[in-house]
């Protein structure tokens, strides 16, 4: 007996094999978290000429919030760059402590902290600077009248 020949079969009749077949679509759906992220682009590149100190100071705490390292940067820049003494002075130096401390680099951050103390006693930025390093200094008391190694009379 012989076998019946088989029919070509066109794409109208064709049945697909389950190893021909493509798998279907597959829709996805964006979640929180393949979302794309907004790009961050930076303000102006780091230079050597000091743009003016109020725009600086700005700059200064842009970075502070999107780039550590490159804040601390720009910080010690401005030591060069700006007078060492003035409020603006003041609070470039607490900035400075502050992202050292961030950076885990905390025996610079200390040092700094003590210079800053010595320097400017009163500010309004010692607790912040004391806070972010726990340096306290002890405070200092009544210096003693007589010498403490006589005898008492």
């Amino acid at each position: 007996m012989r076998s019946p020949t088989p029919q070509p079969r066109t794409p109208a009749t064709a049945k697909p094999n389950s190893a021909d077949a493509e798998p279907p679509a597959q829709v996805t759906r964006p979640t929180p978290l393949s979302a794309p992220r907004p790009k961050i682009t930076p303000r102006a590149p780091l230079s050597d000429t000091p743009p003016p100190e109020d725009d600086y100071l700005e700059q200064l705490a842009e970075l502070n919030r999107t780039d550590k390292q490159a804040a601390l940067t720009l910080a010690e820049k401005g030591e060069q760059w700006y007078a060492a003494t003035g409020k603006r002075a003041e609070a470039r130096r607490a900035m400075r402590i502050t992202l050292l401390a961030d950076l885990n680099r905390m025996h610079e951050a200390r040092a700094l902290t003590r210079e800053f103390i010595g320097q400017y006693p009163d500010s309004p930025l010692r607790r912040l600077v004391q806070g972010v390093t726990g340096i306290h200094p002890r405070p200092s008391g009544p210096r003693p009248t007589r010498d403490v190694t006589e005898p008492a009379p």
